[in-house]
């Protein structure tokens, strides 16, 4: 019989808003309680949702070490850094710099590797700036910015020598989104198609 536990961290868009079906994150547990029932329960998967929304790399960093502990986590998934790169004021200035943004996911990948086997960083997504420019009041999020965060997280997973899965060119920024910033029903569908195909092509589950 063979266990595996996995830790998801994010952020909105990892909970799964505003889709009824729970984003992308629920589909995988969905997908992956089924091979539970299929192997007649000699391969346990147990998917844990840690999405917060509004969650920063600084929140994860905060939240990582006692969330995964009492998880026991064989892979730990993380999909956040859209947060990051949002910014309040015209000059454009990150809601986390992008220096502190790299710093911080050194930080939480050093400790992701020491609490589990097998750690995956997931791409960010594009978004539509004619709906995010701004998106609420004095909220905005440019997609010029989170392409730079998102080059950062693989850059990132690669020194780590994690995974990382590419999501940037899968979701179509005019069709896939339901308020310009997250995914709607077919873009989580899309999204989990890449991420379960990846975690399955690695062998990871």
């Amino acid at each position: 019989m063979n266990t595996t536990n996995i830790c998801i961290f994010g952020d909105s868009i990892a909970y799964g808003a505003w889709d009824a079906s729970g984003g992308w994150v629920d589909r995988l547990r969905s997908f992956l309680h089924d091979r539970t029932l299929a192997s007649r329960f000699q391969d346990y998967f147990f998917v844990y949702h840690l999405g917060i929304p509004g969650n920063t790399t600084r929140d994860i960093l905060h939240r990582l070490t006692t969330e995964a502990m009492a998880r026991e986590p064989h892979v730990i998934m993380f999909a956040v850094g859209i947060n990051d790169a949002r910014y309040r004021d015209p000059a454009g200035t990150p809601h986390v710099p992008y220096a502190v943004f790299i710093e911080n996911m050194k930080k939480i990948l050093t400790e992701a590797k020491r609490l589990a086997r097998n750690i995956v960083v997931v791409g960010l997504t594009p978004v539509d700036d004619a709906r995010t420019m701004p998106f609420e009041d004095d909220i905005f999020f440019a997609q010029k910015n989170i392409e730079r965060y998102d080059a950062g997280l693989q850059k990132c997973a690669a020194l780590a020598g994690v995974h990382y899965v590419p999501v940037w060119s899968v979701i179509d920024a005019k069709k896939d989104l339901e308020d310009g910033l997250h995914p709607n029903a077919v873009g989580h569908e899309k999204l989990f198609a890449v991420v379960q195909d990846f975690l399955s092509g690695h062998g990871i589950v």
